[in-house]
């Protein structure tokens, strides 16, 4: 593939993410992404089946760039150290400012979650819900080896209950506006219930 054609790959993921972010997935134009692409209808059948395949690409691309951002700040000592609940928090820290960073990855994100109970929302979790599974049931399962979680509780029940609640937050918890202090401040109360519980 020559630098022309990643360009006018680029030119459509770029044009996509900005359609995407501002309608849902079924509001979202695909003559809208082609043309303020600036490309022709047989460059983008080159590229993508159609608009679920290049609406799959762009969270894909969102979701690879979001875990690299956070593995490549969570590689020190210092998180290494943590449990697993201040470890959650320490990535929320790196979510924020990745959020600050890459604004229009986050806000694809956002959108994606105000599809649930749609079809391409169960399309999508199939095509990156999966890694991000896999990697709080690892940092679940390291953390009751180590003694972090109670191991009163069998491994498994532990597992579906972490996963349930952090899957669920953003059903739980509505946030008007996109104020991720705000989210980050809940998401402090959230850690510490999970590790807690209600007992005083």
């Amino acid at each position: 593939m020559n630098s022309k054609t990643f360009d006018r790959k680029d030119q459509l993921i770029a044009s996509a993410l900005d359609e995407f972010i501002d309608n849902n997935y079924e509001q979202a134009s695909l003559n809208t992404i082609i043309k303020n692409a600036n490309l022709s209808k047989g460059v983008f059948y080159y590229h993508f089946k159609n608009k679920e395949a290049l609406y799959i690409a762009l969270l894909e691309d969102a979701t690879n760039k979001k875990w690299e951002y956070i593995k490549a700040h969570t590689n020190n000592q210092e998180y290494a150290g943590l449990n697993v609940f201040d470890q959650f928090l320490y990535q929320t820290e790196i979510s924020i400012n990745f959020a600050n960073e890459y604004p229009k990855y986050h806000r694809l994100g956002g959108m994606l979650l105000k599809e649930k109970g749609t079809p391409i929302y169960k399309k999508a979790l199939e095509h990156v819900g999966g890694s991000g599974i896999d990697i709080l049931e690892k940092m679940i399962k390291e953390a009751y080896d180590r003694g972090d979680i109670d191991n009163k509780y069998p491994i498994d029940f532990t597992l579906q209950l972490l996963t349930h609640l952090f899957y669920e937050f953003d059903s739980i918890f509505y946030f008007e506006d996109d104020n991720l202090q705000k989210k980050k401040d809940v998401l402090k109360h959230y850690y510490a219930f999970m590790r807690h519980g209600l007992m005083p």
